[in-house]
């Protein structure tokens, strides 16, 4: 049995990692950090200025939605990278088009 290769962006940690911060108690909350990174499994894409201007044009593309900068450079590095499918709980991925995988919609 294989299995699934995790990808996401040091935006996305960094979100993560203020959201715990407001719960648990700030060794907790880098443990969790440092597993994360220690990972095998996981690839971090950190952000780079090319990604940064290629996320604009995603955020123009969608000037209709609130879509956030950390939603559009995952939106970019999905792109780079060809991934269809993505656990969140953010509409703004199935309003881009992208599968959202069981259980993480938002949508009624």
């Amino acid at each position: 049995m294989s299995t699934a290769r995790l990808i996401t962006s040091s935006l996305v940690l960094a979100e993560s990692y203020a959201l715990l911060r407001r719960t648990l108690p700030i060794h907790r909350a880098i443990d969790w950090l440092e597993q994360l990174l220690a990972s095998s499994r996981l690839e971090v894409v950190y952000d780079t200025p090319e990604i940064l201007r290629r996320s604009l044009r995603v955020l123009a593309r969608h000037a209709d939605h609130a879509f956030s900068l950390v939603d559009a450079v995952s939106m970019q590095v999905m792109q780079d990278r060809d991934v269809r499918a993505v656990f969140t709980f953010d509409r703004h991925f199935e309003i881009a088009g992208y599968a959202v995988l069981p259980g993480a919609s938002t949508s009624p």
